[in-house]
């Protein structure tokens, strides 16, 4: 699969995972780069949702969650 197009401007990896780069590393290779499908912050972006900044890519339950809330009526 191709990079993710979300790669360059996802501010997860320039905020959340300073002082970490293997982890950081770790789960880039994961979900930007191998299957951005399965990484919580795309799907909320391709749901167009605005993707809170603490979202972590493997935080899928959480996802989700936000989609859900996101698609009742209110």
């Amino acid at each position: 699969m191709a990079e993710c197009d979300r790669l360059k401007t996802c501010p997860f990896f320039s905020d959340k995972m300073v002082g970490m780069p293997a982890v950081s590393e770790l789960m880039k290779k994961t979900y930007c780069l191998t299957d951005r499908k399965q990484c919580a912050r795309y799907q909320v972006a391709k749901a167009g949702i605005a993707v809170p900044p603490d979202l972590f890519p493997s935080d899928n339950d959480r996802a989700r969650e936000i989609i859900r809330e996101n698609r009742l009526p209110h």
